[in-house]
């Protein structure tokens, strides 16, 4: 008995192409992140990452976890935000900040440990 092979080619060429993965929108506070010491009446470089959290955020410092004051309520979200600490923020040190996204509301971080924030004249 002889074998016979069965074959058949493709009519046309086909593409084969990557899918794109959606990349998930996050934000990711790295200044403060915890254990700095900031007084008060000075300016500090809050620092995040950005790269897929839109246009804009909102900063938020937090005391105890609860809101406490608005740094900012909208700010480009470039990765970095000056901010000069009003002499009216009572000294302590259950700080952190929170930054999300102003187009995409799920989107935010917390800094992971508490900052300290003391008054120029050095009292905590």
């Amino acid at each position: 008995t002889s074998k016979k092979t069965v074959a058949d080619t493709s009519d046309k060429n086909f593409t084969i192409t990557k899918t794109k993965v959606a990349v998930p929108s996050s934000i990711t506070v790295t200044t403060p992140n915890g254990g700095q010491k900031w007084k008060t009446g000075k300016s500090y470089t809050l620092k995040w990452t950005h790269k897929t959290a839109g246009d804009n955020v909102k900063i938020q410092l937090l005391k105890s976890g609860k809101q406490y004051k608005w740094i900012s309520k909208s700010t480009q979200n470039d990765g970095k935000h000056t901010w000069k600490i009003p002499s009216t923020v009572a000294t302590g040190s259950a700080y952190t900040i929170k930054i999300t996204s102003t187009s995409k509301k799920t989107v935010t971080d917390t800094s992971d440990k508490n900052f300290t924030i003391t008054s120029d004249d050095g009292r905590t």
